[in-house]
């Protein structure tokens, strides 16, 4: 699968455990497809694309490149541009097992280096990241606020008040906005230096000054109006429903969209599902 491809607006189904549930069994997310990788963490410079590390063992590490390289060609295409840089992350996703081949100043000296990717699996949160990524390796500044814009239980006779479902709902808004802000917070993209997720206390902040109501859907007007107030290049929406199954378990079902603010087109769009125990 690859980046490309995930910019799709299509749901992509994937199981994932959700933080905050005491009833819920911690659960190993299946993969949901495969790509190429070649072990190294790469990020924009002005003339390509900067080795920032290499992990031993992998493709990069096995064909010689070093932590500190810099990639200014590949495939004959010269790096500098962001389309380039892009083409080479799609070419890296999509070729496994291909020889391609990457030009590389080091020092005062150019060299050539040949290397298949290998294959990697691909997780629900890759959607996520491949997107951003793509964003990062053009050198602009990308930032990622996180919205809950809704919660909901389709059997709220379950609780004995409304003040329980409340708490209820509060407790799943704060317990989605930290399990996706953790996994927003990846450290490869951070150390790139152009890409930041957006302070809780500031989009709470825009949240209560715009008023924003949890509807589960959001205008394009809002979306800019959050977008500029927070800072933010991406907003992040997420909605969950509680789902009762007949078994007397619970299915919770979590949409994320990953939505760019200039344009207000949806960038990725991701369902994750969980089931819980019945108590």
């Amino acid at each position: 699968m690859a980046t490309r491809i995930l910019r799709s607006s299509t749901i992509l189904a994937a199981a994932l455990a959700l933080s905050g549930c005491a009833s819920a069994p911690v659960e190993r997310q299946q993969p949901m497809g495969h790509a190429g990788h070649i072990g190294a963490l790469l990020c924009p410079a002005e003339d390509g694309l900067r080795v920032l590390q290499v992990s031993p063992g992998q493709s990069a590490a096995r064909a010689g490149m070093k932590e500190g390289d810099l990639i200014t060609g590949f495939q004959g295409q010269d790096m500098a541009p962001p389309a380039s840089r892009q083409a080479l992350l799609w070419d890296v996703h999509n070729k496994e097992g291909q020889a391609l081949e990457f030009t590389v100043k080091r020092g005062g000296s150019t060299l050539k280096f040949t290397l298949a990717p290998t294959r990697k699996e691909l997780y629900s949160e890759d959607v996520l990241y491949s997107v951003l990524r793509d964003e990062v390796m053009t050198g602009r500044k990308v930032s990622v606020a996180i919205v809950v814009t809704l919660v909901n239980h389709t059997t709220p006779e379950a609780f004995k008040n409304a003040e329980a479902l409340s708490a209820w709902k509060a407790g799943m808004r704060d317990s989605l906005f930290n399990f996706h802000e953790g996994m927003l917070l990846n450290k490869g993209l951070l150390r790139c230096g152009n890409y930041a997720v957006v302070d809780r206390d500031k989009t709470k902040q825009v949240l209560d000054e715009l008023h924003f109501q949890m509807s589960g859907t959001v205008s394009p007007e809002t979306t800019k109006e959050l977008g500029k107030m927070t800072g933010a290049s991406h907003l992040l929406f997420l909605s969950l429903t509680r789902y009762r199954q007949a078994s007397g378990s619970y299915q919770d079902v979590t949409n994320a969209r990953l939505v760019a603010v200039e344009t207000g087109n949806v960038a990725a769009s991701v369902r994750f599902q969980q089931t819980l125990s019945a108590r």
